[in-house]
């Protein structure tokens, strides 16, 4: 899927938005296979993802979820719970099922922004195996550019979603979320789960991560 192939005329996908007086909307995109990109040819193009991002905060909702490693997917911006205009704001949730060999990264080539709205906007992450855990770092979102992320997700499977989140996928299986990774460009400013050293794993299967929160 090639979105923005309309002459000069700005094309972005748009996942959960209604009306800017009409009732509310959901939307669901759900990716295995295949590519989802923009042409790049269209300098008028936008070519944003916006996922979540509903005129007059009207409370719309929107679902992009990725599974498994099979897809090729660069977008121009991501927008999540909101689409950086005043008042628009929705729910949003980017899920990703993670297969053994790691899932499709959303790679995006200028900007990040998430929950730019705050209160009047919900940036879900949601994270889960459909095989043995990676063994290495999990890539959510790749900014290919220099900007780095705005934002940040309101929880991660429910939980707190801050910069160095933790979460844990099966038993005795725990990642560690981070805003700031280098996936190899030189640029710190990827969305990915970290995989813990054992002996920390070791401690927050006992429960003690509490209190490196409390620090």
């Amino acid at each position: 899927m090639i979105v923005g192939t309309s002459g000069g005329t700005s094309r972005n996908l748009i996942i959960g938005r209604g009306g800017n007086s009409g009732p509310k909307a959901s939307g669901q995109y759900t990716i295995s296979g295949g590519t989802l990109t923009y042409d790049n040819s269209n300098s008028v193009n936008d070519a944003k993802l916006m996922v979540g991002a509903s005129p007059n905060a009207t409370g719309s909702t929107g679902t992009f979820t990725v599974v498994g490693n099979a897809a090729s997917i660069t977008m121009k911006s991501l927008y999540v719970g909101s689409d950086g205009t005043a008042n628009r704001g929705g729910t949003c949730t980017m899920e990703f099922q993670v297969a053994s060999a790691g899932v499709s990264p959303v790679k995006i080539d200028k900007a990040v922004i998430l929950d730019a709205l705050g209160a009047s906007s919900t940036a879900n992450l949601l994270v889960s195996l459909t095989g043995a855990a990676p063994t290495s770092a999990i890539v959510l979102i790749e900014t290919t550019g220099t900007t780095a992320v705005s934002g940040m997700f309101d929880t991660l499977n429910g939980g707190w979603a801050g910069e160095g989140a933790w979460v844990q996928l099966a038993p005795d299986v725990w990642f560690q979320l981070t805003y700031t990774y280098n996936s190899g460009d030189g640029n710190a400013n990827d969305i990915a789960l970290l995989v813990p050293e054992p002996a920390t794993i070791a401690l927050l299967s006992l429960g003690l991560f509490a209190i490196r929160r409390r620090k």
